[in-house]
């Protein structure tokens, strides 16, 4: 059979894998957010021979936390728009010696097939067949265990510690010839912790100097009373009696919410308050005693920038991170098996994912032992009439790893299957004929999804008194026996009281004597905006299907999935990478989703570079790279923000031996929802075999938040991936805040400071253990060269 079978309770995952792969076309490609791939992948070689498991590898770094970079994503572009799917180019490749097929010789000397598996010899199995990529890390059956722990300050930040680790708990490779059919089945435990961002908290504090302007009205009106009631010999007054209360001030806006009744309209006021409220000046009755009139106080009629004190806007913007970790417990299988034709490879990984707090931990969590009831992916190979071909595709490793795996993502269940022709040197003309890889997995598991929120306030405070006053302005006058009768105007007036309605004519009253002051001030005061943007993330269960074709010279991927966010998001997706011989690298993507926001989100992206090796030690490389957000969000709450994720970009880099200079431009407004205009400097230095520096300056930048400045250093205690390591980051931030009411641009920066300290074991695993070959190995090499004459000689086997 050439179908792909899944052997555990008669359930075809092959099927599925197969007819999901047939009908799914090939579309665009979704941009990938990360500069280098921890995966090995395909090479670009002139030799067919290359092709067969002889194998170089990447020195593969641990992976970065799932945190936030020291270096905003946001603030900092990348040379290349995205990279490849997983994969490295041949300048990254170092040699490392094959690995041969195992010793499966039976003790007694008889055929070498077995119908039992056998432990592998783990120094001389090469880790390229078991290198598999697991939440955020990259292992192979040498992978002891990986410890990372570090630390994120800075001078606006919080301090967040993180861990990332894995452990092994246990692990086995065993092999073994069946019916000419060579097999290896991989299995291994971990357990794993990985930091995950839950909340974001930024804040930002805006204080402008202002001046308050303010004024203060005071009125009396009284005459001889006219109320039922009252006698004409008596002095009414013919205002209600209203004082502000100054402790009632909307924080805000200064406007008073209260006002104290001091009298009623048509209250009778005694004569020695009346001789009082004649005197100079506005008077509202004895002092202790009833108050008539009004005597309103407003502070705040209008604001104008600046004031004795200052002229000067400050602005302030605090982050606050709320991290965690996340504890992972995975069982990894992999089988593969190999003919005189063809291999195939099965992966399935299982995990139980704990993380918390999230606001879905229960439905998140508790369908995770569901992972074991799923089958194994393990394919199904029959044997030809020669023995397993030693030229094995190495192409069908780097399709397994080039599979799609959400970002950020925790695993719960991922099964996929694979297949490579074998390579036969005799009819390979050409390295473009080379058979290609094909996989398609599917993916079960836990996603972020961020929530974002904005809450904006102000208020106003009045820092000092009264530093300016004009007036009292005003007049009063009146008296016993005046009258304004000769007064030029005649018009009715109306006093409502809850008994009854009082009409009479101002030319009526006697005794008129009335009081009107304006006051007119100004204070020093502040005008403080604090906008308040959260960031809260979830984890969601996520289904993803991926597949790709994977060949010398290029990786075809396509991809659909469902994010079962509040809003549900489906996506399907395609990306296209391909590496030339003349130094070339063409990349194309595209993806849709439904529902999008700001992290998930329709695109389509372009991306070119062309290599020049001038000498042996001289090297450019020039690219252009295009980056469309078709529907990205922009929009939080009911606030419209800068998020624009569209760019065009020129990039050029220089490496002369261990330097290499680079400068990367942003084409500004040339496409919808665009990055604004932004040159960066960009400088690697190889100080040392141990020690290597890096560093950037951005010296135009329009973008309203962007990274000024910022440098790092790696210092290793050796050569190898896992020997003791420190990294220190440093990066130097602006963020331009708009401008303030005087029209001056108001922004503020903060320092970044990141330290990392990684270290595992073994030394390298992604090493042959021992170079030896043991003489019992050899002798079944030999012995299935005798039996199979098609093999050629020397060629590097499986």
């Amino acid at each position: 059979m050439r179908d792909y079978l899944l052997v555990i309770k008669g359930i075809s995952f092959g099927s599925l894998v197969i007819i999901l792969g047939s009908v799914l076309p090939v579309l665009a490609i979704e941009v990938e957010q990360s500069e280098n791939s921890d995966l090995p992948a395909f090479s670009v070689s002139q030799s067919a021979k290359d092709l067969v498991l002889d194998v170089a590898f990447d020195e593969t770094k641990i992976s970065e936390s799932i945190n936030e970079s020291p270096f905003p994503p946001d603030v900092v572009p990348p040379l290349e728009p995205f990279s490849p799917p997983e994969t490295l180019s041949p300048d990254d490749l170092e040699e490392v010696p094959a690995e041969e097929l195992p010793d499966l010789t039976p003790p007694s000397g008889d055929e070498p097939t077995s119908s039992d598996l056998r432990p592998s010899d783990l120094d001389t199995l090469n880790p390229f067949t078991t290198t598999i990529p697991l939440n955020g890390a990259t292992i192979t059956h040498r992978t002891e265990w990986q410890v990372s722990p570090g630390v994120n300050f800075g001078t606006d930040r919080s301090t967040n510690p993180n861990v990332n680790a894995l452990f092994r708990l246990q692990g086995s490779v065993k092999e073994g010839i069946r019916d000419n059919v060579f097999v290896q089945d991989q299995r291994a435990t971990y357990f794993q912790l990985r930091t995950f961002r839950r909340e974001r908290e930024v804040i930002t504090t805006i204080v402008e100097p202002v001046n308050v302007i303010g004024f203060q009205l005071q009125f009396t009106l009284t005459a001889a009373c006219i109320f039922p009631g009252t006698a004409l010999s008596q002095i009414c007054t013919y205002t209600p009696g209203l004082l502000t209360d100054l402790n009632s001030l909307d924080p805000v806006t200064l406007f008073p919410n209260r006002f104290f009744v001091t009298s009623r309209l048509g209250d009778v006021v005694p004569p020695d308050a009346m001789d009082f409220m004649r005197q100079p000046g506005f008077q509202s009755g004895l002092p202790g005693g009833t108050r008539f009139g009004l005597d309103l106080t407003f502070p705040n009629t209008g604001t104008s920038f600046g004031n004795s004190r200052s002229q000067e806007t400050s602005a302030e913007r605090k982050q606050d991170f709320r991290e965690y970790p996340a504890g992972i417990f995975t069982q990894v299988r992999q089988v593969i098996k190999a003919n005189d034709k063809e291999a195939a490879l099965g992966r399935t990984i299982r995990g139980v994912a704990i993380v918390a707090p999230n606001d879905n931990f229960l439905s998140s969590t508790l369908w995770h032992p569901a992972a074991w009831l799923l089958p194994d992916a393990v394919p199904q190979l029959q044997g030809g009439e020669n023995p397993p071909s030693r030229n094995i595709n190495r192409n069908l490793f780097f399709a397994a790893n080039n599979t799609r795996l959400p970002e950020n993502s925790f695993t719960v269940y991922h099964a996929g299957l694979g297949r490579a022709k074998s390579i036969d040197l005799e009819s390979i003309k050409s390295i473009r004929e080379a058979p290609w890889g094909h996989f398609n997995g599917v993916w079960v598991g836990l996603s972020p999804v961020t929530r974002r929120s904005l809450e904006m306030s102000s208020r106003l405070r009045i820092i000092d008194g009264v530093t300016s006053q004009i007036g009292p302005i005003g007049a009063e006058g009146g008296g016993i026996g005046v009258d304004i009768s000769e007064a030029n105007f005649n018009f009715p007036i109306v006093i409502a009281t809850p008994d009854e309605a009082i009409r009479f004519n101002p030319l009526d009253l006697r005794n008129f004597y009335t009081q009107i002051y304006l006051t007119f001030f100004n204070q020093d005061g502040e005008q403080t905006q604090v906008s308040r943007f959260t960031e809260l993330t979830n984890y969601v269960p996520h289904i993803s299907f991926s597949g790709n074709f994977t060949g010398t010279e290029d990786v075809l991927r396509y991809y659909t999935g469902l994010i079962t966010s509040a809003k549900l998001k489906a996506y399907i997706g395609a990306d296209y990478t391909r590496f030339t011989t003349g130094g070339w690298r063409f990349q194309f993507s595209g993806i849709g989703y439904t529902n999008p926001d700001s992290d998930y989100y329709s695109s389509l992206a372009a991306n070119i570079r062309k290599r020049t090796q001038l000498t042996r030690d001289f090297a450019l490389t020039f690219g252009a790279g295009l980056n469309y957000a078709i529907d990205r969000d922009t929009s939080i709450d009911r606030f419209v923000i800068n998020n624009d994720a569209s760019a065009v970009s020129l990039n050029a880099l220089a490496n002369y031996r261990g330097l290499s200079f680079g400068v990367v431009g942003v084409l500004g407004d040339l496409l919808p929802n665009s990055r604004e205009s932004s040159v960066t400097l960009i400088s690697r230095w190889q100080v040392h075999p141990y020690v290597r520096l890096f560093a950037y300056y951005s010296p135009f930048n329009k973008n309203p938040s962007f990274s000024r400045a910022g440098a790092g250093i790696n210092v290793r205690l050796g050569r190898q991936p896992n020997h003791p390591s420190l990294n220190f980051l440093w990066s130097s931030n602006r963020y331009d805040l708009g401008v303030d009411s005087g029209q001056n641009p108001v922004s503020t920066s903060d320092q970044a400071f990141s330290i990392v300290v990684q270290f595992g074991a073994p030394a390298n695993p992604f090493q042959v253990g021992r170079q030896a070959i043991p003489r019992q190995h050899q002798d079944m090499l030999d012995q299935l060269e005798d039996t199979d004459p098609s093999q050629e000689e020397g060629v590097d086997p499986f």
